[in-house]
């Protein structure tokens, strides 16, 4: 990730590149989700996020604001015991994010960016298969049989994405969870992480 952030930053400086045109327009997204909690012994596997986006250029300037609507899928599993723990929630995410359009080649154009996001889970289950099949749900209270974590989540999303043709989309982001969902055994705090690929298309141009 450290490679790709100062390659991001390289592009950004060089002189050869020039300010992409940016429009109003709307983008669909799809792609992958590969989740994972801070401080608890699991995996990440694979998710699905799908949405829409709303990009609004800010003046004259390579800026322009996108804001988005998702729904996440973050799926895990238990570390080194992947055939009897796994974990599965659902989310509702808004991120609104900032983006510096520059053209780097004929009908290629990338877009750094980062801003908040905001989620609310909706539900979520983790499994355990043993002797016993067991199953509880994530955002339950604890008093209740669940694992007792908060349902809401907010954070910072970063990342780059490529439009080719000014229509096909694809980038790669990270999300870093700042709320505190619940904390283990030991006190440590458990958090939200997520790298997600994502591809999608343009309207509007």
């Amino acid at each position: 990730m450290k490679k790709f952030f100062l390659l991001v930053a390289a592009v950004m400086l060089s002189a050869v590149a020039t300010f992409a045109q940016t429009e109003e327009k709307i983008g669909i997204r799809i792609g992958m989700n590969f989740a994972d909690f801070t401080n608890q012994p699991v995996d990440s596997r694979v998710g699905l996020h799908l949405g829409g986006v709303y990009n609004l250029p800010l003046g004259d300037s390579p800026l322009s604001l996108q804001p988005g609507l998702f729904y996440s899928q973050r799926n895990m599993k238990g570390d080194g015991n992947s055939d009897n723990w796994k974990i599965s929630t659902h989310h509702v995410e808004l991120p609104v994010l900032v983006k510096y359009n520059l053209e780097v080649a004929d009908n290629i154009a990338i877009d750094p960016h980062v801003g908040p996001y905001f989620g609310m889970a909706l539900g979520g289950k983790a499994f355990v298969k043993d002797i016993d099949d067991s199953e509880s749900k994530i955002f339950k209270a604890v008093k209740k049989g669940g694992w007792g974590y908060k349902n809401m989540d907010m954070g910072i999303q970063t990342g780059c994405g490529a439009t080719f043709f000014d229509v096909v989309y694809a980038g790669i982001d990270y999300q870093w969870g700042f709320n505190e969902l619940g904390t283990t055994l030991d006190g440590k705090s458990v958090r939200n992480h997520n790298f997600l690929i994502t591809f999608g298309v343009w309207f509007g141009n």
